[in-house]
């Protein structure tokens, strides 16, 4: 309920399992609760400054978190001093994340760690489907100091052979360890699913387009592309087409490597005028093959 009325980019939940009987226990989410202290009754933390305890009913709950929830960001307004970028990809031996968090504003923060969770929806356990677990959670401190301070976190996560990939999220936050144990900011990161573990293979030839974020977009988007080493070795190439398959921009000839890269499209045409508003086609090219994106600009 809490979700649907805030949505994702403001709000996301996940269970996290840390009891040892529990098909789905999670041993980092029993340190994470004794850091905490919390013991097996149910405990919410709201931000590390509030705590709802037990829940009696659904609507009740409900009703109890919305008011710690907006009392929490009536305190902040809503403005973190911290942006979070970045993104992840599902492999098949594991899940690599790589997160920047940049200190926009001089806001003293100290004893940070930066938390970095794989999220699985739709789990089947116990004959019950829970919404969304985590599946792995890593710790690393980071140090920001002044505003501009820029610090990237890349970790991996092993993944187990009952998980599905395609149902893999990346939920990334920044938290203090000591005082309240607040949280400073979240994101949830763009990514995808590479199809097999490409990183390891030489041989390997598939292509794809991880995902384009936002989108739609009003004035630019940014487009995550993987590549195989074989397609990074040739010419790679990038075009956007309108819905009758007339060229608006490129071909673009982009240096790669393999692995995830990033294009970035601005909205405008080779002439360098806007594009309409509209849908676009980004199509990736390469000597292995290729893939296409459909993209939505609004706006004038």
């Amino acid at each position: 309920m809490l979700e649907a009325e805030y949505g994702t980019d403001r709000l996301f939940w996940f269970d996290e399992h840390w009891a040892d009987y529990d098909p789905l226990y999670l041993p980092e989410a029993g340190v994470r609760a004794a850091w905490y202290g919390l013991s097996e009754y149910p405990y919410v933390r709201v931000d590390g400054s509030r705590t709802h305890i037990g829940i009696d009913d659904c609507v009740g709950s409900y009703q109890s978190l919305r008011t710690l929830v907006e009392e929490r960001l009536a305190e902040t307004g809503g403005v973190s001093p911290v942006e979070i970028t970045g993104r992840f990809l599902a492999y098949e031996t594991e899940i690599h994340i790589e997160a920047a968090f940049r200190l926009d504003a001089l806001t003293p923060l100290h004893d940070l760690h930066a938390t970095m969770c794989v999220v699985e929806d739709s789990v089947l356990a116990w004959n019950e489907i829970f919404p969304r677990v985590a599946r792995g959670i890593i710790y690393e401190p980071i140090t920001l100091t002044l505003p501009g301070d820029v610090e990237s976190v890349s970790v991996s996560i092993p993944t187990a052979s009952d998980w599905n990939l395609s149902h893999i999220r990346a939920l990334v936050f920044l938290q203090q360890t000591t005082d309240d144990k607040g949280i400073i900011q979240g994101a949830l990161l763009r990514g995808g699913v590479s199809g097999a573990d490409e990183r390891r293979s030489e041989s390997a030839s598939l292509s794809m387009i991880a995902s384009a974020a936002p989108n739609p977009f009003r004035s630019s988007t940014e487009i995550d592309l993987y590549l195989s080493p074989a397609s990074a070795d040739g010419e790679v190439r990038l075009e956007v087409l309108d819905p009758a398959g007339r060229r608006v921009r490129g071909p673009i000839v982009i240096a790669a490597h393999p692995g995830l890269n990033v294009w970035s499209w601005d909205g405008h045409d080779d002439r360098g005028g806007r594009v309409r508003s509209g849908v676009y086609f980004a199509r990736l090219v390469t000597t292995q093959g290729g893939a296409v994106v459909r993209l939505v600009r609004i706006g004038p």
